[in-house]
């Protein structure tokens, strides 16, 4: 027993040192870069995509609804805030900050914008996020998401974390374009080959 009890734990330091580099079914899956289209909530109809949804290696446009038996598969809903005098910003919905139903009934969404360079970050910050809070952010300002529908392989965890930035608004047609990379790997949240060029 006292010579299993070592070689147990050397074998657990182990797996978790390689943690940032394997998922326990393979290696690593890469970062996913998306670029999405969406309109703004209040200037569109239900049927247009308004929301982000991240789950696992998928990172896409959705509407910001919800389907026949009450669920919904979407993280963050985006608006725009404009204000007389001031430049045009872009608003982060949680789920559980938009849909009309128990919060419990929705994962968690955790916001934090950043004055970081979207192209060089490769690690979130630690703290300083807001919780199932709406989020306001600028025109070419990066924010990180934390959300919980992960899927990309066997984890403990349904934890995603990722990096996003508004690249451009249209006031008049109501749009927001943004980039957004996700670490797949449940729980991690590495960003090392993220290489979006800039959007005209």
């Amino acid at each position: 027993m006292r010579r299993i009890l070592p070689a147990l734990l050397v074998l657990v330091a182990g797996t978790l040192a390689g943690c940032q580099q394997q998922n326990f079914l393979g290696p690593r899956q890469p970062v996913v870069q998306a670029r999405l289209t969406l309109y703004a909530v209040s200037r569109a109809p239900t049927f247009f995509p308004s929301a982000i949804a991240i789950g696992g290696p998928t990172v896409v446009a959705a509407r910001a609804d919800l389907d026949n038996a009450g669920g919904a598969f979407y993280d963050v809903v985006v608006d725009l805030e404009t204000l007389p005098g001031q430049p045009t910003r872009v608003k982060l919905i949680p789920i559980r900050a938009w849909a009309q139903a128990p919060t419990l009934s929705f994962p968690q969404v955790a916001l934090r914008a950043a004055t970081d360079d979207f192209l060089r970050v490769s690690r979130p910050p630690d703290g300083g996020y807001r919780v199932d809070s709406v989020t306001v952010v600028d025109v070419r300002q990066t924010f990180f998401l934390q959300t919980n529908r992960c899927a990309g392989g066997f984890s403990f965890t349904q934890e995603q974390w990722s990096k996003a930035i508004v690249d451009s608004v249209n006031v008049a047609e109501g749009l927001v374009r943004l980039r957004v990379a996700t670490d797949p790997n449940c729980g991690q949240r590495e960003f090392p080959t993220t290489n979006f060029p800039v959007t005209p």
